[in-house]
């Protein structure tokens, strides 16, 4: 491309990068305008208060009943491929008799990644909730120590239980494809399933990967951008952008540090 056709881009694209920085700063504006006034201080306090009793009542529930619909939905898909695959002529021991079906293999494979994703999605919401069972926890204990007790130990029940469901699944994957390594429990786990990929699963995987990097990135951007903004409103500090950004940064360098690696290394090949 050359030096005119990048001019043409750049003046093209910046017909929509313009209008949108203009609009940021106005909102920015508007906002820390907003800040000052009497009213927007005594609302954010009042949000600010109920978002608190809200997040103090809902966060045991929240891990006792994620925990359990998480793991039931996740056992509900992992043996209904189990049973699936007896039907399909395995015996008792997960060895088939026959070269499974393709259809048949595509119908399993695909149980196994929306159960993978369940256990992952349901550990997640319980570990988020769980944190902030822990930073109201002396309150809990003093005002309700059963259902505080009961949030701690699904906590540690559901953890534990989402480690052991996925280490069933990823047992169940390497009965269906037996060129496949690695345990969960290895903390190498992913290089070495990574390796016992072929190419196409592969780049499933680098378009899969890529595709998230973009989401996280712009996430990121969002959520910074509105902690920022909320900042003028609520008076939380800087923590959660240092958060927000920390991770955000170490995406960055680890993803661009590994494209200059393996850069290097198609140049010495």
């Amino acid at each position: 491309m050359n030096n005119s056709a990048n001019k043409k881009e750049n003046r093209r694209a910046l017909k929509t990068f313009i209008p949108i920085v203009l609009l940021a700063a106005l909102a920015g504006g508007i906002a820390g305008a907003a800040a000052q006034t009497g009213s927007a201080a005594e609302l954010s306090s009042l949000v600010a208060r109920v978002l608190r009793e809200g997040i103090y009542a809902a966060a045991p529930y929240c891990v006792i009943i994620g925990t359990m619909a998480g793991a039931a939905a996740a056992m509900l898909l992992y043996f209904s491929a189990v049973k699936e695959f007896k039907n399909a002529g395995a015996d008792s021991h997960g060895i088939m008799k026959e070269e499974l079906d393709e259809q048949v293999l595509d119908s399993l494979e695909e149980k196994m990644s929306l159960a993978m994703v369940v256990v992952s999605a349901y550990l997640i919401v319980c570990f988020v909730a769980f944190s902030a069972v822990m930073a109201y926890i002396r309150r809990g204990i003093e005002e309700h120590t059963i259902i505080t007790i009961c949030s701690i130990l699904f906590f540690v029940v559901g953890s534990f239980g989402g480690a052991k469901l996925q280490q069933m699944m990823i047992d169940f994957e390497k009965l269906l494809n037996p060129e496949k390594r690695g345990s969960v429990y290895d903390r190498n786990f992913n290089a070495k399933w990574l390796e016992s990929c072929d190419e196409m699963e592969r780049l499933m995987i680098y378009k899969s990967a890529y595709k998230a990097f973009g989401i996280t990135n712009l996430t990121c951007s969002i959520f910074l951008t509105a902690l920022t903004l909320l900042s003028l409103f609520f008076d939380y500090g800087p923590l959660p952008a240092i958060c927000v950004g920390a991770v955000w940064l170490s995406m960055i360098l680890s993803y661009s540090m590994e494209a200059i690696k393996l850069s290097k290394s198609k140049i010495n090949e």
